[in-house]
């Protein structure tokens, strides 16, 4: 392109050159073959010819011949700079080479400036960086040591002419001298001069967005950096850019995989020496991949039995279902950390403490596992646990007050039959001081805790304390120092005798042996006196009872009568809320009936009026139709009520109404007071007696409250703010009928779930007890 704008220019030029000398012959000859005259025009035309074609020959000779010489060197530098540019295409494509093989920064610096030179054409490279302190310093050179020697170390030398890399580093985009001899001076020039340094050029090298080097190539010929050269030396210095991160990313690569190499022995080594045993398994298969040293001591496995096993096989038959269905419904976390049980290859059971992680195991999902055996412990734990239960049975059914307090005198302990003979709850007491310590008697208490805090021994001791309601009471107590771990005393323990009566009897005692006569007389009249008041009391009270069973139970029968035949619709068609109300008075009307029998009942046994109609009857056929009968009630409140019947003949001779009447009486109850689950009764017989048990699993009933629900009108809350329906006289009733009978009931609970309540019954006809109370 450039060739033919030369020849055309050259075109142009030479006619322009011929036209103007032709115009300026042809003036000057025509003007001066006029001032020679006619006679010689002839030979002065022919001059004139002549001397036109000379001077135009030489003319056009000189002007072709110089335009000749000017393309022929444009050409030249045009052919010269295409050969520099493929020079530098050639240094790009090594250099991408370069950048592939090389393994390290310093390598491949040197192999770029050796490219530039061998390669590129170039004349010499280096490459410079700033280092720590701030100075520049050199990375890499090849035929510029001098050259780049001078301008990092003698500044000055340079005559204040700033270093191309340095400035580069500085933030200039890039340096271009195309003729350094015309900017060079001093040392710097001599050093070009010698190096044959006539122009350089200074591209960056970019990292993470700044300049970390810098690369500077010069050549011997001047104007060797056009806008060509300097942008693929530009690319070089990205390329460069790229090669250098990727050799630092590959570096840091290979040390973290010497680190994790490392690490991996490491935890390797731990894992085999550690106390506690260890292994680990597969996600997927279950599989144990890994055992330590401690769990092949700890289970008795070798190592190669543990290596063909899974984690199923080192769990209990019975646990097995639940890890597998843990697999079939796909979760991952089969081996959570808390309590578990494992078996050794002996048989033992142990329970451990699991705590595991997810890993990456020879490139497997796998669990860290590690274990610590809790059975010891546990066992002792629960042992203590059972001795502490006992303990605080024995107190709470202790029929004595026993009482605790801290070294400050505040109360920590106040058992059931401290609150029956002093009259105050546990919860009025607990955290305050003694109550029960009167006035006179504070320093006898004080005196005892300071002993025994010093490790003295207190002797039993008679004293007096005070009740709630202002009765003083003699005592023997009897005390102890409770300690923790053996070290300081933190309590002191106080059991209470109380022996008011046994003062009282042996003073009334010293006062019959003084006047015994007189007093056998006034406790005998006394004693008929009250004998007849109590007959006279029964008998109003049976009377009143009588007159009160027949003036309640006509209307409260005709209640339930009316209301039934509403109910059946004998007296018309009842709306919806017709029905709900007439429902709610039958119920009711039922329920207070049964009330008032309960009442009637008590009152009968109390006075000794009621019958025992002892006859042959088979207790099994007894249960079993009530239990029929009220099945109905247990099944609307979703509870599941069976029969368990003896193998055994349970026949007996007793009263099979009054058998009955309990046996309803235990069997509601259990229904009643179990909100959701199982009522069962059991039938048992031996060749004396037939038992009956009906076993619920309701809420229980505190074992302090065991005797209390057979006295009269005694009624368990089974739940918080919770009052049982009905009077409380069941239970009492079916005590003092089953004593009436010859038998006993029984109550067993543990007071958190569930009771059992046991009727015992004689085989054969027993005669009625007088004492049924």
């Amino acid at each position: 392109m450039a060739s033919r704008r030369s020849a055309v220019r050259a075109a142009l030029v030479v006619s322009a050159g011929y036209a103007l000398l032709a115009s300026v012959w042809i003036v000057f000859a025509d003007a001066a073959i006029a001032q020679l005259g006619p006679e010689r025009l002839v030979l002065a035309q022919t001059v004139k010819g002549l001397g036109f074609v000379a001077v135009t020959a030489v003319a056009l000779f000189a002007a072709v011949h110089g335009l000749f010489r000017r393309a022929l060197a444009a050409a030249y530098r045009e052919q010269h700079t295409l050969e520099r540019l493929g020079r530098v295409q050639r240094l790009l494509t090594d250099a991408n080479s370069l950048l592939v093989r090389a393994d390290d920064e310093t390598s491949l610096l040197v192999s770029i400036c050796e490219t530039a030179v061998t390669g590129g054409g170039f004349s010499g490279a280096w490459v410079g960086a700033i280092d720590r302190s701030g100075r520049l310093t050199m990375l890499a050179s090849f035929h510029a040591e001098a050259i780049a020697s001078l301008e990092l170390s003698d500044q000055d030398a340079c005559e204040d002419e700033e270093c191309p890399v340095k400035a580069v580093l500085d933030g200039a985009e890039r340096v271009v001298q195309n003729d350094v001899l015309a900017t060079a001076g001093g040392a710097r020039l001599a050093m070009a001069r010698q190096a044959g340094m006539r122009s350089l050029a200074a591209v960056p090298v970019i990292k993470a967005g700044e300049p970390v080097a810098a690369l500077c190539v010069f050549a011997n010929e001047p104007d060797a950096f056009g806008s060509s050269e300097v942008v693929l030396l530009e690319r070089l210095g990205v390329d460069l850019s790229v090669g250098l991160e990727r050799i630092s990313n590959r570096r840091e690569l290979d040390d973290a995989l010497a680190r994790l190499k490392e690490s991996e022995q490491r935890y390797r080594e731990l894992f085999a020496s550690a106390p506690k045993p260890m292994w680990v398994y597969d996600l997927e298969t279950l599989a144990f991949l890994a055992v330590n040293d401690a769990a092949v001591a700890h289970y008795g496995y070798t190592r190669d039995e543990f290596l063909s096993m899974t984690i199923a096989d080192i769990r209990p038959a019975e646990d097995v279902p639940v890890l597998l269905a843990s697999i079939a419904a796909g979760d991952d976390d089969l081996e959570l950390s808390g309590r578990w049980r494992h078996v050794t290859k002996d048989g033992r059971v142990i329970r451990v403490e699991i705590t595991s992680h997810g890993i990456e195991w020879e490139g497997r999902r796998a669990k860290l596992v590690a274990a610590d055996d809790l059975t010891a412990l546990l066992e002792a734990g629960e042992e203590l646990e059972r001795t502490a239960r006992r303990l605080s049975t024995l107190i709470e059914v202790a029929p004595v007050p026993v009482i605790a307090a801290d070294t400050g005198g505040d109360v920590t302990l106040w058992n059931p039959a401290a609150e029956r003979l002093f009259g105050w709850r546990a919860e009025e007491v607990l955290g305050q001081p003694v109550p029960v310590i009167p006035p006179d008697r504070k320093a006898e208490f004080g005196g005892a805790i300071e002993a025994l805090r010093t490790g003295e021994r207190v002797e039993p001791f008679h004293t007096k304390r005070v009740a709630k309601d202002g009765r003083v009471l003699d005592v023997v107590v009897h005390t102890e120092a409770l300690r923790a771990d053996d070290g300081p005393v933190t309590e002191t323990m106080a059991i209470l005798l109380d022996v008011t009566e046994s003062k009282a009897a042996e003073a009334e005692l010293e006062l019959h042996r003084t006047n015994l006569e007189v007093l056998v007389q006034e406790r005998t009249h006394e004693l008929s006196r009250a004998n007849e008041e109590l007959l006279e009391a029964t008998r109003v009270k049976s009377e009143f009872l009588a007159s009160m069973s027949h003036e309640l139970r006509t209307p409260l029968n005709s209640v339930i009568g009316f209301s039934g035949i509403l109910l059946k619709g004998l007296a018309g068609s009842l709306n919806e809320e017709q029905l709900m109300q007439v429902t709610m008075i039958n119920r009711s009307g039922k329920h207070l009936l049964s009330l008032i029998n309960d009442v009637l009942d008590l009152s009968k046994i109390e006075a000794g009026q009621f019958d025992i109609q002892a006859e042959p009857f088979d207790v099994r056929r007894v249960v079993e139709t009530i239990v029929a009968t009220l099945g109905t009630e247990a099944a609307e409140k979703g509870l599941v009520l069976t029969v368990t019947p003896a193998a055994d003949d349970t026949s007996i001779t007793s009263d099979p109404v009054k058998v009955r009447q309990i046996l309803f009486n235990l069997v509601g109850n259990a229904i009643k007071f179990t909100a959701e689950g199982t009522v069962t009764v059991s039938v048992q017989a031996n060749h004396a007696t037939v038992t009956v048990a009906v076993v619920d699993t309701g809420p229980g009933i505190a074992p302090r409250e065991h005797g209390l629900v057979f006295e009269e009108f005694h009624q368990s809350a089974h739940s918080a703010n919770v009052k049982p329906a009905g009077t409380g006289l069941g239970l009492t009733i079916s005590r003092r009928l089953a004593r009436a009978l010859g038998g006993e009931v029984a109550l067993s609970s543990d007071g958190r779930s569930g009771s059992t309540f046991t009727l015992t019954l004689p085989r054969v006809d027993a005669s009625p007890v007088q004492d049924v109370m």
